[in-house]
């Protein structure tokens, strides 16, 4: 069977009986490991031009795609980023400036969330491909296995922006007025914070929506052997127009986007102890999106959600 057949989380499947365990187990993208009194947490994720790179962004901005993808799975283990590493491929007949915005790109994103960048590897090879290193640490770590039957479930931003302007760049969606702001969440993708002890303080399990809101949502649902009931997707007010125009229903755009960076989390604690500990750090409080119950599955509005997003290998990548 090819890769293309099997897809990225099959193959994942049937490849984690080879793996190592740590202190987060096989099924988290990140993982921990116990040194003295705190858990060293890393993660790796790399970019290729190919696949990860829409027309138009900058090598500036390349970089600092890199950053967030790398150090996303740190902050929702409850760990705050410290260092960064990165190895880049790029053809050799690739112009130096270029090569040199994208370290700048890496730099400054590093230094806009307080991380150190120590550099890394360069090689020669066919396509730019970087893999970037993030690396945090953190007293406690909230694996996504911990979710329990009565938790509500929650997300730190808006989706469907990167969805609707991969849509527009990729194929010919209809332009419309706030397209700019759009086309910004797409090239210029941001955590939604970086300090992991406001997940430690109330979060049960986590999970980034980088895959895409129903696929993080899924694996949720099946790690813990739960179902997810979405009560609301909050979908953001650009995309609600750009679907419009190009009569598309947004929760299209908002379920199956992907690449958007923020931070799901279920938790047993009170409504108003969730919104007054993000209010506490001085971040803008979570919207609440449902609860966790028995059965499996995502449902919304009574309606399963298909299980759909960005896979690698999948000759279908998404349903966007």
């Amino acid at each position: 069977m090819k890769l293309s057949e099997m897809g990225e989380f099959r193959f994942l499947k049937k490849i984690m009986r080879i793996l190592d365990e740590n202190e987060l187990g096989k099924f988290d993208d990140a993982i921990a490991i116990k040194v003295n009194e705190n858990y060293l947490v890393l993660n790796i994720d790399t970019l290729v031009r190919r696949t990860d790179i829409p027309p138009g962004m900058t090598p500036h901005q390349i970089g600092n795609k890199v950053v967030v993808m790398a150090t996303s799975d740190i902050i929702v283990k409850g760990a705050t980023p410290n260092f960064f590493v990165a190895s880049i491929t790029i053809p050799k007949e690739e112009d130096v400036e270029y090569l040199e915005e994208i370290e700048y790109g890496i730099k400054n994103s590093c230094s806009k969330y307080g991380i150190k960048f120590f550099g890394g590897d360069l090689n020669d090879g066919l396509d730019l491909m970087i893999s970037g290193v993030s690396v945090g640490f953190t007293k406690k770590i909230i694996p996504r296995k911990g979710a329990k039957i009565g938790d509500s479930v929650w997300t730190t931003g808006y989706f469907g922006e990167t969805g609707a302007g991969l849509h527009y760049l990729l194929k010919g969606g209809i332009k419309t007025r706030n397209i700019d702001g759009i086309l910004k969440k797409v090239f210029e993708p941001s955590l939604p914070f970086t300090d992991g002890k406001i997940l430690l303080e109330i979060a049960n399990s986590s999970i980034d929506s980088s895959d895409g809101l129903s696929i993080s949502l899924h694996q949720l649902s099946s790690i813990n052997n739960v179902k997810i009931v979405l009560e609301e997707i909050p979908i953001a007010e650009n995309v609600i127009n750009y679907a419009s125009v190009n009569e598309i229903d947004p929760i299209i755009f908002a379920l199956y986007g992907g690449e958007e960076f923020e931070i799901i989390f279920t938790t047993s604690h009170k409504d108003e102890d969730v919104i007054e500990t993000f209010k506490s750090y001085g971040y803008k409080p979570p919207h609440k999106i449902g609860k966790v119950s028995e059965g499996r599955g995502v449902e919304y509005r009574g309606e399963r959600v298909e299980e759909s997003g960005w896979e690698h290998f999948s000759e279908q990548k998404n349903t966007v």
